[in-house]
């Protein structure tokens, strides 16, 4: 059948009939698929392992709901009337345990179930530790919400919880049909579970790390995010929504509000524990919770078995080459399927969220992107591109490369995108240089792409006669060819780089295309490209300024700084006139995705260091100007931008005002960095403000008499066109007023404990 033909027969059909089609269409490409796949009885028993390791470590995590909210209510009085049944004794874990033993048994299990869930969409290793927020906040609020699915009653609990204990996870198309089937019998509940799903699955993308470490209060996180009606729409793109759309109040910086937070907290318990006695556990016989039961019990083998079906589907996929043409392979056009079914694809993008892939079919492709660089990337690359992008980010120079590097490999490059190509080559070369030491740190079949390859690399036989490339024994011995190596390199792959135009959209700044030229040299620049494209490489993992809070207490932490870890787990500090890692106003930035956040944050924070200056100073000065819009101009001055660039300043800094509206909220920051480097040392705010409004003033700071003019505009004209500043009905402005004024900003705009960060 064509697809036009099945375009037609589905709109024809009713929604039942049409899903019916599609999800028999589905089952048979997915049956297809796995069976082209097997797992080594070798390989099983490692999944094993790493399963028994990985729930190990979940084990002794504070049990938060069971402790602070079910016990001493009325639901725990029901569970251990249940729990005293003789039925449990033939439970191998609760034999001869007591009621309260086994309750504490069963919130355990679930406890472990949810957080081995969430950390594996979260991407936690065996190896990584147990993060805070995932314990404190998201799993207690994960099992209030669980609670509300529970209120259906005991009948209703016991046949859906039966349904979810019978389902077969062995395959993906068997645990495809089980989803389908739980969808269609218990509509409400699957609705509900569906929810959860999505906002797993909002919490996990790429773009959302570094802000769950700020999450504090589980309540408010269950109130406002996880049961916010927007996970109610219909066709709901998450990667459309921000954070700070939820106004959460761990993320907000006003100290009123985290008080506030503490007090709503404890109230919210409050009405947790109280209200959880709705909860039907059945007083006459156990079936609710013996149900219930089954499914934590099988959850230690839903996670082995699901990574045994993300193996199959990556495997696949190695062959065909995407998700898509992998489902094509075996008959199904998966847009096709999804475009002419709602059901299907809520059912489809569900069973990938169990699998621990958020995004539907991009999560897949992401999940799979991210193994192919895991088996290139060994503890020694790590290290190399750790170690030369801390090199760089050191040493780089300030100085704009963009149109050097244009003219330089002839290539075109968008307005808006010039700013990424501010690649300080000579430095970066250096870097590279330095750090280049061993075999392990190379992918040696770039070495075998080069012109003289001849000098890099040679062939020999192993033990087993087979042919084998190697990198010759001199190499890392000649500073002379590993210079050439590099530069031939740069010739090569730094014009195939910028000429990928979707690469260079995606990329933030210049510091991510020398995190490609980087790690292409220790993977693959193509690995590396379509990696980073599908968020499935990032560069925050190898390098980045991290927001690591300070106690007052020790020795060493009295000044407070920028903190940058080096990727061998040392702090460095870099004092800041009282900075401490916390931005202001970030999220106030206007057409600043919340993607973009952490490398705008990253660039504000150069630019400050630059300067010599409190980050926060800079961001109050552009917020005053310009309320952080990069965009406005004023209509009649034409001043533009976060600073308000005149057009004679635009002019003098090698733009116009009409390309720096059009520039992004980060490119701007590069003009915004040049207006002020020509003058530094700024001792204060008052300072930093001074050269925005008025430069000249700057040298009369001390003299509160001085009044604001020049030869060329009058008191007066200063004072009419700066209402906010002049007094009441004064023709002229003093440093007294300008004094006055500074005082406002800080005490209006600032919050509270950032106030001392101005004095």
């Amino acid at each position: 059948m064509s697809n036009v033909e099945y375009k037609q027969s589905t709109v024809e059909k009713t929604p039942q009939e049409n899903f019916s089609q599609v999800e028999t269409g589905t089952t048979a490409a997915l049956n297809k698929l796995e069976a082209e796949q097997a797992t080594t009885e070798t390989i099983r028993k490692t999944d094993q392992l790493k399963n028994e390791i990985d729930k190990n470590k979940y084990e002794n995590l504070p049990l938060q709901t069971y402790n602070e909210i079910v016990k001493g209510t009325e639901l725990e009085q029901r569970m251990l009337k249940v729990f005293a049944h003789p039925d449990f004794e033939n439970y191998p874990e609760m034999k001869g345990k007591s009621p309260e033993q086994r309750a504490e048994y069963l919130f355990r299990k679930i406890n472990v179930a949810i957080s081995r869930f969430y950390a594996r969409k979260f991407g936690i290793t065996i190896e990584s530790p147990v993060p805070e927020y995932l314990y404190k906040v998201i799993v207690p609020a994960t099992e209030w919400f669980l609670m509300d699915i529970l209120r259906g009653g005991q009948e209703n609990n016991i046949q859906f919880l039966g349904e979810l204990g019978k389902m077969n996870i062995e395959s993906f198309s068997a645990l495809f049909n089980g989803v389908r089937n739980f969808s269609q019998k218990f509509s409400g509940v699957y609705s509900q579970a569906k929810k959860l799903m999505m906002v797993s699955d909002f919490l996990s993308l790429p773009q959302q790390r570094g802000i769950l470490d700020k999450l504090k209060n589980p309540y408010d996180f269950y109130q406002k995010l996880m049961k916010n009606p927007v996970w109610d729409k219909e066709n709901l793109d998450i990667r459309t929504l921000n954070i700070s759309e939820f106004s959460l109040q761990d993320l907000q910086h006003s100290s009123e509000e985290l008080q506030n937070g503490q007090a709503q907290l404890a109230q919210g318990l409050e009405m947790i524990r109280s209200s959880i006695g709705g909860i039907q556990m059945v007083d006459s016989n156990p079936n609710t919770v013996k149900k219930l039961l089954g499914i934590v019990d099988s959850s230690d083998k839903f996670f082995e078995k699901t990574e045994v079906v993300n193996k199959k589907l990556f495997d696949a996929m190695d062959k065909f080459g995407s998700i898509e043409r992998t489902l094509q392979s075996f008959g199904l056009d998966i847009f096709e399927t999804l475009n002419n079914s709602k059901l299907v694809k809520g059912v489809l993008n569900f069973v990938f969220g169990l699998l621990g892939f958020s995004g539907g079919l991009d999560g897949v492709q992401r999940g799979w992107r991210r193994r192919e660089i895991e088996k290139n990337l060994n503890p020694s690359k790590r290290e190399f591109i750790s170690d030369v992008m801390k090199n760089y980010s050191e040493k780089k120079e300030k100085s704009d490369f963009s149109q050097q590097i244009v003219n330089q490999f002839k290539v075109k490059i968008k307005e808006q995108d010039m700013s990424k190509l501010n690649l300080d080559m000579e430095t970066l070369k250096g870097s590279l240089l330095e750090k280049l030491n061993s075999a392990d740190q190379l992918n040696v079949a770039v070495l075998d792409a080069m012109p003289s390859k001849s000098f890099f690399v040679e062939r020999v036989k192993n033990s087993e006669g087979k042919e084998q490339l190697q990198i010759k024994s001199e190499f890392f011995s000649s500073q002379e060819l590993k210079q050439k190596f590099i530069d031939e390199y740069f010739q090569i792959v730094l014009p195939k780089i910028l000429g990928n135009d979707s690469f260079i959209k995606k990329i933030q700044g210049s510091d991510d295309l020398a995190f490609a030229l980087t790690s292409g040299i220790a993977i693959n620049v193509d690995t590396v490209v379509l990696g980073m494209k599908a968020d499935a490489l990032l560069p925050s993992e190898f390098f980045e300024t991290k927001d690591l809070s300070l106690d007052p207490n020790k020795e060493g932490n009295k000044q407070n700084a920028i903190k940058k870890e080096n990727g061998s787990g040392v702090v460095e500090f870099k004092e800041l006139k009282g900075y401490d890692g916390n931005l202001m106003m970030l999220n106030q930035v206007k057409g600043l995705s919340i993607a973009d956040q952490p490398v705008f944050k990253k660039k504000v924070e150069e630019v400050s260091q630059g300067l010599g200056i409190n980050p926060n100073w800079l961001m109050t000065v552009m917020f005053k100007e310009s309320g952080l819009d990069s965009k406005i101009q004023n209509k009649s001055t034409r001043a533009t931008g976060f600073i308000q660039f005149m057009p004679d300043t635009a002019k003098a800094l090698g733009t116009t005002v009409e390309e720096l509206k059009n520039l992004s909220p980060l490119s701007q920051l590069d003009y915004v960095e040049k207006f002020y480097q020509g003058k530094k040392d700024y001792s204060s705010f008052k300072e930093l403000y001074l050269q925005t409004f008025f430069p000249a003033a700057r040298k009369y700071m001390d003299d509160p008499n001085y009044v604001f003019e020049t030869r060329g505009v009058s008191r007066y004209q200063i004072a009419k066109q700066n209402p906010g500043i002049a007094p009441k009905g004064s023709t002229e402005i003093t440093m007294r007023d300008f004094d006055n004024y500074i005082a406002g900003i800080v005490d209006k705009n600032v919050p509270e404990e950032f106030k001392s960060q101005f004095v």
